[in-house]
């Protein structure tokens, strides 16, 4: 052991891998429950010597000592561990009682100094430490400048020293607490009943008031001052204590503060002991410089430190809350301290604003010195007005600008550009918008003319509609005349025929005045079947075949086939079918009502967009099971084209692919049909047809999985074997070819 001027060397042999390697094996069988022999583990290191044997010693104490004093404590009362050799937990003059603290700098026990009998603190580095130089450095760097400080507030040094390669130093023993216990009871416990006898020494009269009252904060800034105080004493020493926080100001029962750790401090006579950029001390409570591993830490970094302590003290929440490494540094570095009053009302202004100027980002906005914030604290305690002064906009815009220089720079610099450009675009602006009234005032008659003449031709056009639609309601009763109400009497066929003839001139002009024109194409494609219907009855059968193959044509470019639909009128009309009404069972009322429908919407006709109002008067006049049968037969009328309608689809949930699939497969039957089954009075050619569009189902319902294709039978239904006949169209309404020729069977 030495004195505390005469400070041990330290031996850098320490840093040998074999060493490391020895000490590592030897720890690993001690915690193992084996003591190796001391001459035959030596032995297997012969390099090593003297180095090792200390090393060896040393752990057979720290481990020896820990043990004893693990199960002298089990108990809760501590035992003294009697003089003896190493192993009964003696270490120099000091006799070791039980461990009171651990951190990462090493074990502090409390002792008992033999050759004085008094208590003290008793700090040991763990033999496993010692194998790091740096960890060296820092606990000598703690002992040297903890001895040379000698004030009120600063634990003092009493010895310093080494022992069977253990390293310690000795302290006076503080009977107290660190303030980060206090802080952990106050979170816990904000308001505490008077103290038992059991909890009465961890309590003091400043804390049972809980933190709002008056008594607390005056503690607090009291506290505050007695670590300024002693901060500011080591700052003229030369030393800069670097890792201000909670856990290393210890309060004793009579309210007097001791600043301890002085592990990381920097001392002017010992340079080098951390490099440029090294990041030492507790992140929590780091000021900006100190974060961003600037070599030149001065005095203001500990008052930023301190400011931190007393923020967490007055709040019981730390400055900043950042949940990993990354956050803390982002809030450290550009985050502004929330309020302290924010999170407790009772906080005194004054004090507030005294604990903000301690935390300023920049080191030239804090206190210039601890004793320039111990002297506001005191200020503070004696109502005095403080020095400190809340920042005004302006001030904190300067402050910010000084935090972020970098995108300051970057603004004036783009400024520096754009003002000039938008200048220049301004004035181009204002030019361009006065050519650009001119414009849109010329515009503006102009387009009053245009609405004008367009307003004119709407209301012609829709007058020409009109005599249009009128006309058309004649041409469609003559149509059904010529069809239906003249067909079965033979002395009228004459008349018939010149009917028919009459009707075909109409619809061939129809088709060669609308060829062009997209807002007729499904009167178009209805006027270019009925010119191959006509031909079939009163042309020739090639005739009718060119004029199919021309509505073909029309239809492949777009144009809608006039094929049965199974919604809305469809399903109107084939509900008047015979056969579908005796599917159907339907009542004579119910015949009578549909019957009347269908004749009012003949003679009043709304065009193709009421469809749900037609399947809505359905399924009010037929019953449920009625009506679902009716859409079976419709579906099995439309055939595999069903398969494109959308609510078929939807029900089947036919993937996009799948529809445009379908979609191919028959848009190629309809192209290659002709050449496949041919035309005219072919005694094949139902067998024929019948055939063809077989195969085109069979192929379609390949594209459906077989799930989807059990769903589509579902949604069939039972078979429909009656006869249905539609004007203009074939016997089956799932077909794609033309009426029969005249000389055809029907």
């Amino acid at each position: 052991m030495s004195d505390t001027g005469d400070y041990l060397p330290f031996d850098e042999s320490a840093d040998s891998p074999q060493l490391i390697a020895a000490i590592r094996e030897y720890e690993a069988a001690l915690l193992a429950g084996k003591r190796p022999d001391h001459r035959e583990f030596l032995a297997r290191y012969p390099d090593l010597g003297h180095d090792l044997i200390d090393g060896l010693c040393g752990l057979d104490f720290l481990h020896s000592a820990g043990s004893r004093l693990n199960a002298s404590t089990a108990g809760r009362a501590p035992a003294v561990v009697t003089h003896g050799p190493p192993e009964t937990g003696t270490l120099g003059d000091f006799r070791l009682i039980r461990e009171i603290g651990r951190g990462g700098m090493g074990v502090v026990y409390e002792a008992e100094q033999i050759s004085l009998g008094r208590k003290v603190a008793l700090k040991v580095l763990p033999f496993a430490a010692t194998l790091d130089s740096r960890q060296l450095r820092r606990f000598e760097n703690e002992a040297r400048a903890a001895a040379q400080l000698h004030h009120p507030h600063v634990v003092p040094v009493y010895a310093v020293g080494c022992e069977r390669g253990v390293h310690y130093y000795a302290m006076q023993l503080i009977d107290g607490q660190p303030l980060s216990d206090v802080i952990d009871r106050l979170r816990q416990t904000p308001k505490v009943s008077p103290p038992t006898t059991e909890t009465a020494p961890t309590y003091s009269g400043w804390t049972l008031g809980g933190t709002e009252s008056r008594a607390f904060f005056r503690t607090v800034a009291t506290l505050g001052a007695q670590a300024a105080d002693a901060l500011e004493y080591a700052h003229q020493m030369g030393v800069v204590h670097r890792d201000i926080k909670p856990a290393n100001l210890l309060v004793d029962g009579r309210d007097h503060l001791w600043v301890t750790d002085f592990g990381l401090a920097r001392v002017q006579t010992a340079p080098g002991m951390t490099a440029p950029g090294d990041l030492v001390g507790t992140l929590r409570y780091m000021s900006p410089e100190q974060a961003r591993g600037d070599p030149a830490i001065d005095p203001r970094s500990d008052v930023y430190s301190l400011g931190a302590t007393l923020y967490e003290l007055l709040t019981l929440r730390p400055v900043f809350s950042g949940t990993d490494r990354q956050a803390c540094f982002r809030q450290i570095f550009e985050d502004d301290p929330v309020h302290p009053r924010t999170w407790n009302r009772a906080i005194p202004v004054e004090f507030e604003t005294v604990v903000l100027k301690a935390l300023a980002k920049s080191p030239e906005d804090r206190y210039p010195s601890a004793s320039a914030l111990a002297d506001d604290l005191r200020r503070f305690l004696d109502d005095r007005p403080v020095a400190a002064r809340r920042p005004s906009l302006r001030d904190r815009a300067a402050r910010w600008s000084r935090r972020h220089r970098r995108a300051v720079a970057c603004v004036i610099a783009a400024l520096a550009i754009a003002v000039p450009v938008l200048a220049t675009t301004t004035w181009r602006a204002e030019r361009a918008e006065k050519q650009l009234l001119a414009m849109n005032e010329q515009l503006r008659q102009e387009q009053a003319k245009t609405d004008h003449a367009l307003q004119s031709e709407a209301t012609q056009r829709a007058a020409a509609e009109r005599s249009f639609r009128e006309a058309r309601k004649v041409l469609d009763y003559l149509t059904q005349l010529g069809e239906s109400g003249l067909a079965d009497r033979p002395e009228l066929r004459p008349m018939r025929r010149e009917l028919l003839e009459k009707l075909l001139g109409y619809y061939k002009e129809f088709v060669e005045q609308h060829r062009d024109d997209p807002a007729t194409r499904a009167d178009l494609a209805e006027a270019q079947y009925r010119v191959a219907a006509i031909l079939a009855e009163v042309g020739s059968t090639a005739d009718a075949v060119a004029a199919y193959e021309q509505y073909r044509r029309g239809r492949d470019r777009g144009l809608p086939p006039p094929f049965f639909r199974p919604r809305g009128s469809g399903l109107l009309y084939l509900s008047l079918q015979p056969s579908v009404r005796e599917e159907l069972q339907l009542t004579e009322a119910q015949s009578t009502d549909l019957e009347q429908y269908a004749d009012k919407r003949r003679s009043h006709p709304s065009g193709s967009d009421d469809d749900a109002a037609v399947e809505s008067h359905l399924m009010q006049r037929l019953t449920t099971d009625q009506y679902q049968r009716l859409h079976q037969i419709a579906l099995q009328l439309r055939g595999h084209h069903a398969l494109t309608e959308p609510g078929v689809a939807e029900k089947l949930g036919l993937s996009d692919a799948q529809e445009a699939k379908i979609r191919r497969i028959l848009d190629d039957a309809r192209q290659r049909m002709w050449t496949i089954i041919g035309f005219g009075p072919d005694p094949d050619w139902r067998t024929k047809s019948e055939q063809f569009w077989n195969s085109v189902g069979t192929r379609t319902l390949t594209v459906l999985t077989p799930q989807q294709n059990a769903a589509w039978l579902e949604e069939l239904g039972p078979p429909f074997t009656g006869e249905i006949r539609f004007r203009w169209s074939p016997r089956h309404a799932g077909s794609s070819r033309p009426p029969s020729p005249p000389d055809s069977k029907p």
